[in-house]
C-alpha cells in the first residue's frame, strides 16, 4: 500500500491496545500508526482515527477510507498475511505529495493546473474484473428520486473507469463496472464509520455517518485483487444535490463525491488538498462543487498505473 505520511510505529498488542473482539470504541490507539500487531485474530475489531474495521482473513485485506467536510481525510488498512501477521496502516493527514504542480486559485475548475498536475498515489489493491455494484433505493434522500440518484452514482463510476476529464487526455483505463440495479440489501459501512464484514456484494447508497464525516468508502481484497466495495454518503448531516446550479446552498454533488470515492474503489489514494486542490483524489469538495467530478491529469496517470 502507498501509505500517506504518517508517524510510523513497529507496535505489539499491548502497545496499540488492540484487543480481540472488544468493542470498536475500546481499541483506539489514536492516528498515524502502522506496524505489526501480535495477537489479532480474524474477526476482531481495530479501530484507529475513528475508522474501525474486522481483522480479514489470512491473505486478505480491508481498506477503509473517510472524507470529512473540512477535507480531512482518514485512512485505515488491515492486511492479513498467508503466515496469519495482522499488518494495520492507520493515517489522518493531508494526504501524500504525488506530483510536482502546485497549488491553484481555482479550485475544482479546469485551468492549466488541474490538466497539467500529475500528482496520483495508488494503492496496492486493483479489480481484474468488472466492479458490478447495486445502489440501495431505500436509502435515496427525500430532495430527489431514487432513479436519478442511481444516474448519478453510475456518472461517477463511469467517471472513473472511462477516464472523463476535460483536458483532452485519451480513455486508455481498462477498468469497469456494470449497475445491476436496486437492492434492499445495505452496505456493509457502520454508522460510526466503520468497514462490517463483506458479504460479496458491492453497494452504494446513503446513511448515516459519524459526525463530521461526508462519505466513506469500504474495500475488501484478496491476493491483492478487489472483491467488494461499498460506499455510503452521509445524508444524516449533510444536504445533497444532483445538479448543483445558482440555487444551490450547503449541499454537496452527488456525483462529484462518489466519483472521489469510486476512485478509491479503483485503487487511488489521496493526494494533498495543500498542493493539488484540483485533482479529484484532493481530500476536499465544497458545498455546491461539482468540477471534481471530472478527473485531472494526475487522476488519470494514476487510473492508467493501475488499469
Amino acid at each position: 500500500m502507498s501509505v500517506t505520511p504518517a508517524r510510523r510505529l513497529l507496535a505489539s498488542l499491548a502497545g496499540l491496545g488492540l484487543l480481540a473482539g472488544v468493542p470498536p470504541a475500546a481499541a483506539d490507539p489514536g492516528s498515524g500508526t502502522a506496524g505489526a500487531a501480535t495477537g489479532l485474530r480474524p474477526g476482531a475489531v481495530v479501530r484507529i482515527g475513528g475508522l474501525a474495521a474486522r481483522v480479514p482473513p489470512p491473505g486478505s485485506s480491508v481498506f477503509a477510507v473517510a472524507e470529512s467536510a473540512d477535507g480531512e481525510p482518514r485512512t485505515l488498512r488491515i492486511e492479513t498475511l498467508p503466515d496469519g501477521t495482522v499488518v494495520v496502516d492507520g493515517a489522518v493527514t493531508d494526504g501524500a505529495d504525488g506530483g510536482s504542480a502546485g497549488p491553484s486559485a481555482a479550485k475544482g475548475g479546469k485551468g492549466p493546473v488541474k490538466c497539467s498536475d500529475d500528482a496520483h498515489v495508488v494503492l496496492d489493491a486493483s479489480w481484474t474484473g468488472t466492479l458490478r455494484w447495486y445502489y440501495r433505493a431505500a436509502s435515496t434522500p427525500r430532495k430527489f428520486s431514487a432513479d436519478r440518484a442511481a444516474a448519478a452514482l453510475r456518472r461517477a463510476a463511469t467517471n472513473i473507469t472511462r477516464a472523463d476529464n476535460e483536458c483532452d487526455l485519451p480513455d486508455t483505463v481498462s477498468a469497469s463496472h456494470s449497475y445491476l440495479g436496486t437492492t434492499t440489501r445495505g452496505m456493509n459501512i457502520g454508522a460510526a464509520d466503520a468497514c462490517r464484514s463483506p458479504d460479496g456484494v458491492s453497494v452504494v447508497g446513503f446513511g448515516n455517518l459519524g459526525a463530521g464525516t461526508l462519505a466513506m468508502a469500504c474495500w475488501w481484497t484478496t491476493g491483492g485483487v478487489t472483491v467488494e466495495a461499498d460506499i455510503r454518503l452521509n445524508k444524516a448531516d449533510y444536504r445533497w444535490v444532483i445538479r448543483p446550479g445558482g440555487a444551490c446552498v450547503r449541499r454537496w454533488s452527488v456525483e462529484a463525491v462518489a466519483t472521489h470515492e469510486f476512485g478509491h474503489a479503483f485503487g487511488l489514494d489521496h493526494v494533498s488538498e495543500k498542493k493539488h486542490p484540483e485533482l479529484t483524489m484532493s481530500p476536499l469538495i465544497d458545498p455546491c462543487q461539482d468540477g471534481e467530478k471530472s478527473l485531472g491529469l494526475g487522476d488519470v496517470l494514476g487510473l492508467d498505473l493501475k488499469y
